[in-house]
Order: C-alpha cells, then sequence, then structure tokens
C-alpha cells in the first residue's frame, strides 16, 4: 500500500477477499485545527472474465428439451441480464429453472411475442458464487423439429450483463450454441427366443438393438394384456437386453415375454417369447429370519411355486411382545382377503371362485410395532390351522416355514446442551456436547462438526444429530440455533480537540453503549489530554457482543499546546513622588 499519507492511495496485489472493502480519507488542517473525512468509497474485486455458454444440444421432434446456460467464474454477482434469438418454428418456450442457489433472489423469464427471443431477469441482494460449470439456469422448450442457432443479443449494449452487489458491470463473455435434429435408426438385431424350464429353475430371454439407449422388458399372461418388468423378486435385467426369471412356477406356464427398445428418436417392440414350465414343486409359505431394531417392524411372508389354488387359511400365533397393526403389501388377490385377531392367534385367509396363482415372491406383510427382544412368530400347525386349497376344495400339498425374530433396542440419543448464537457473517462453531460420541450432525449450515452460519442463513435451524449402533439402530435428537445479524459497531461524533493541561474529557456516542474506549490518554471513559501532550490521537471503541465476538472502530482527537506568555526586561526603579510609570513613558534619572 502506497500514499496513505497523500491524496493518492494504491493498493498493489489486491485479493478476492478484499471484496467489499471500504477506504475513506481524513483530511486535516493545522492551522486552525479542522479537518474533515471523505465520503467511502467501496472496492469491488473480480476474477477473470464470466464465461456464459449456450451448448449445443441434439433432440428429436415433438419432445420436450431443456437447455442448460453453463457458467465459469462467476463469483459475487448479484444481477443478470440476458437475451438469446431462437427460432419459433423450431422451438416454442414453456419454462426456466434457476439454479438452486440462486433462488433467494427476483427472477423473470419470459418470450415475447413475437417469441424470436428468450429474456431473463435476475437481482439479489445476496451476491452468488457457483462452481465452474455450473449451470446458472435451464430454459425448457418443446422442440418441433429442425436445426436453429441459440445466439445472444446484446443490442442494445447490457441486453446480456452482469453486475455485482453495487451495480458495477462485471466483464463477460458470452459463446452462442444451437439445437440440432438427432437422427438415429434403431434396428433389432437378436429378437427373444421361446424357452423351456423346469420349474423352480431360471429362465432367460435375450434382445438386442444397434443405436439403443433403454430396454424394458414385459410380461404377458395371455399375449394380449401386458406388464412392464422391474428388477427385484424373480426379474433380473428388466433395463437391459438380458433378462433372467429366476424360481419360475408352473403358473407361469405358458406366459409371453417381449422387450420395448427405445433409441434417441423412437422405440421399437422385439417380438413376443413364450416361457414353457415343465415339472411341479409343493407350494410353500415361509417367514423370514430378521434382524431388526425396535419400532415399526414389516415381517414379508413369502411363496413359492403358489399355483393354481382356490383359498388359502394361515394362522400364526404371535408373542405377546408384538402389537399388530395390520396387513400390507397384499399380492393382487382379490376381494376375498380378509384376517382377524384373537388373543394372540392372527388368521389371513382368503377365497376364491377363479384359481389363483401368485408369483414367487411376497404374498403379504405383517406390520408391528416390537420392543426389544426375541419374540416369537410361528406357524399355527394345528389340525385346519393352516391350509391351501384348490377351487374344489383338494387341499394342495404345501409346506411351512418358522423364521426368528431378534429385536435391538434403539440407542438413547441426547444433545441437550445450548448452542450459542452465531452472527450471520461466522463459519467455524464447534458443535459438541450430543452423546453417545460417533454420531454425526447435520442440518442447515453442517459440515461434519463444524456449523456454518453465512451457509445457513439469518434465523432460527433445528440441527439434527444422529448415531447410529453397531446393531445399525439409529436415534437422533436434535437442537436449535440462531444465527442473528449484529447491529453496526461505531463511533463518528466529532471529538472535541483538549487544551494539554485538560485531565477530563468524557468520550461517548460509541455504539452500541456497553463497549470499551481505549488509546494514549484513555482511562475507562476520560480522555486525559496532559498525560499525552500536543499532537492528534487515534483512539479506538471496542464492543464485543455475545459468542466472544469483538468488532472495533476508530476516532481521532486533537490536543492543542498552552499558548506562550512572556513579559520582559526587567522594569527600572523609580522615586516614591514619580508619576505613573509605563514603558511608553519611561525616562532616564
Amino acid at each position: 500500500m502506497a500514499g496513505k499519507n497523500t491524496t493518492h492511495l494504491i493498493i498493489s496485489n489486491v485479493s478476492l477477499d478484499m471484496n467489499g472493502y471500504k477506504y475513506r480519507c481524513l483530511v486535516s488542517e493545522p492551522v486552525c485545527n479542522q479537518e474533515a473525512t471523505s465520503v467511502a468509497a467501496s472496492l469491488v474485486v473480480t476474477s477473470q472474465n464470466i464465461t456464459v455458454t449456450l451448448p449445443a444440444v441434439n433432440a428429436c421432434p415433438g419432445t420436450d428439451i431443456s437447455i442448460p446456460v453453463l457458467v465459469d467464474n462467476f463469483a459475487n454477482v448479484a444481477s443478470v441480464s440476458l437475451v438469446f434469438s431462437i427460432d419459433p418454428a423450431v422451438l416454442t418456450y414453456t419454462g426456466y429453472t434457476l439454479n438452486p442457489a440462486m433462488t433467494t433472489g427476483l427472477s423473470n423469464a419470459n418470450s415475447p411475442a413475437p417469441y424470436t427471443q428468450v429474456i431473463l431477469g435476475w437481482y439479489s441482494l445476496n451476491p452468488v458464487t457457483l462452481d465452474a460449470g455450473s449451470v446458472m439456469v435451464t430454459f425448457h422448450f418443446s422442440y418441433a423439429g429442425g436445426n436453429a442457432a441459440l445466439t445472444f443479443n446484446n443490442v442494445p449494449v447490457g441486453n446480456c450483463s452482469m453486475t455485482d452487489y453495487i451495480a458495477v458491470s462485471l466483464p463477460a463473455e458470452w459463446i452462442n450454441g444451437s439445437v440440432n435434429q438427432a437422427a438415429e435408426t434403431l434396428v433389432i438385431n437378436t429378437q427373444p427366443s421361446n424357452t423351456s424350464v423346469n420349474a423352480g429353475s431360471s429362465a432367460s430371454f435375450t434382445c438386442s438393438s444397434f443405436n439403443a439407449t433403454n430396454y424394458e422388458w414385459q410380461e404377458s399372461a395371455n399375449g394380449i394384456d401386458w406388464n412392464n418388468l422391474i428388477d427385484g423378486g424373480i426379474y433380473l435385467g428388466t433395463g437391459t437386453d438380458h433378462l433372467t426369471i429366476s424360481n419360475v412356477t408352473l403358473g407361469m406356464n405358458g406366459y409371453q415375454y417381449r422387450c420395448l427398445v427405445s433409441g434417441l428418436c423412437g422405440n421399437q417392440f422385439s417380438e413376443s417369447a413364450s416361457l414353457t414350465v415343465i415339472n411341479n414343486i409343493p407350494i410353500n409359505v415361509s417367514l423370514p429370519q430378521l434382524t431388526h431394531c425396535a419400532g415399526e417392524l414389516i415381517v414379508p411372508v413369502t411363496v413359492s411355486d403358489f399355483e393354481n389354488a382356490g383359498s388359502f387359511h394361515l394362522q400364526l400365533i404371535l408373542d405377546n411382545s408384538l402389537i399388530f397393526n395390520g396387513i400390507q403389501d397384499i399380492a393382487p388377490m382379490g376381494p376375498g382377503f380378509g384376517n382377524s385377531l384373537v388373543g394372540n392367534v392372527l388368521t389371513i385367509f382368503y377365497t376364491s371362485a377363479v384359481p389363483f396363482s401368485i408369483p414367487n415372491g411376497v404374498i403379504f406383510a405383517l406390520n408391528f410395532t416390537a420392543t426389544a427382544g426375541t419374540p416369537s412368530l410361528v406357524w399355527d400347525m394345528s389340525p385346519g390351522a393352516c391350509y391351501i386349497q384348490s377351487v374344489g376344495g383338494t387341499t394342495l400339498p404345501s409346506s411351512f416355514n418358522n423364521g426368528s425374530i431378534t429385536i435391538n433396542p434403539l440407542p438413547v440419543v441426547t444433545w441437550s446442551d445450548p448452542l450459542v448464537n452465531q452472527p450471520f457473517f461466522s463459519t467455524t462453531y464447534l458443535l459438541t456436547g450430543a452423546t453417545p460420541p460417533g454420531g454425526t450432525y447435520s442440518g442447515a449450515g453442517v459440515s461434519g462438526s463444524n456449523f456454518n452460519a453465512s451457509l445457513a442463513g439469518v434465523g432460527t435451524h433445528i440441527l439434527t444429530y444422529t448415531y447410529t449402533d453397531v446393531y445399525g439402530c439409529t436415534g437422533v435428537a436434535t437442537n436449535t440455533i440462531l444465527v442473528e445479524i449484529l447491529p453496526e459497531v461505531t463511533w463518528d461524533n466529532p471529538l472535541e480537540a483538549q487544551c494539554e493541561n485538560s485531565t477530563t474529557y468524557l468520550l461517548s456516542q460509541g455504539i452500541p453503549e456497553g463497549g470499551t474506549y481505549s488509546g494514549p490518554g484513555v482511562s475507562g471513559n476520560n480522555f486525559n489530554a496532559s498525560l499525552v501532550g500536543p499532537g492528534v490521537y487515534e483512539l479506538t471503541y471496542s464492543y464485543t457482543f455475545p459468542g466472544g465476538y469483538t468488532f472495533i472502530t476508530h476516532n481521532s482527537i486533537t490536543v492543542n499546546p498552552l499558548p506562550e506568555v512572556n513579559w520582559s526586561p526587567d522594569l527600572p526603579g523609580i522615586c516614591y513622588y514619580s508619576p505613573a510609570f509605563s514603558r511608553s513613558n519611561r525616562r532616564q534619572f
């Protein structure tokens, strides 16, 4: 820094963290002991040019498309204005989505008639900085087809501009883009083939295509009604060119499978292939082996080879520590499904006049509230308690497998220590006091164990401490923290000049009240000029807010020297009868 005591101040090697610093000049006149303070000026520090890019987008006619606006070097931006040209025969504007970091500001976008331009305006009192390559805003269009340029329009000058929070224009480069029609030929080169497998084994189908972007397998029990398949249970690879079906059942005999193959600009169904299932396996109904945490407990009941049944009657003996809440995730069967609970015996039943089959997997799930321990849940194997029958009433061969349940307690989690209020600019506040140790803190502004008030924003925030024990059981506790805006610390009133023999001059008007005055000659709130002598002295007012945040401001005071009084030379002797003597009429005797 050079020229700090001259009319021209020079600051070299400014850094980005100096953005927003203010500078003013104290001008003094020694003859009449006058001084004045200039208006404060702000320093705006920017990085290199902001780059704003419209990309080249390939799209399919008749689709909705999104065009992102990408930015680099986007730092401390408080307002954005952009206008770019579109071809209304190719694109129809439908809306926009701002980067979440910019949604606290005010924004508006539209495409006014004759719909040849898209206009965006955005402004915020809180400047925004985005990572390199971030999407500042995404525009949405209906794409009719064809090729069109996306051209930023800076006529008149200012159509495309960015400023900081004091409306200083930021240098920016605006890079045009385009939208182009994509054309890909979709050809299925491998069609699925008919497959025969034994019940209980796995079946597979293959379908492949040039230029495919997605595969979606479908299943039909009658060759007319088709259902989309998803991975899970017996299905694997439903979104690939190779579908695998495990543990096929006799009820799946004659099922058909086909694949919807999608490309960039279209889709096509494959030929259908049939599944032939041979062999026969008894129906099995099973309870799982579960280790779970106290609280809500979902117990799935699974079946395999559940084919051509007309009814079932299943009876469970419940442990007294299990509270039954109901049945959920019921396989599609029909209106004949029901249940009843008598004492600790739960009965689930279903009857149909039409044979039904249930694919291997969950037939239904039981919802309980469970406390810690090892509650029992077993099938009642007394006569007439558990059976599966055909439509004609014939009991079908079946087996019932019991499971086991272990319920672990939830950890006791506490976080009762009060959190210290933070000023809005605070970035490091260590979160502590939650037990047991080893958990994680979360919430607005939280990273690890640090709370960043500048990221959370002003207001009261609810923070969470989550602890998971060795059993995978999780407990949570919450706490609140207040992020506040601290008042400005100022001491702007002019201090009266003091004579060098002055000993008591009351220092006042530091805001907020209750701070501390310090500097040469200062004791408490009193300035003693006799201790420092003539000159101009910089005094300090500091104020400490709750939480230990101290802010300092300055003021200056002038101490003037006492005037010098002199009377010389010595007076001569005179006679008692001499007339009045003065230096102006003296005479020699």
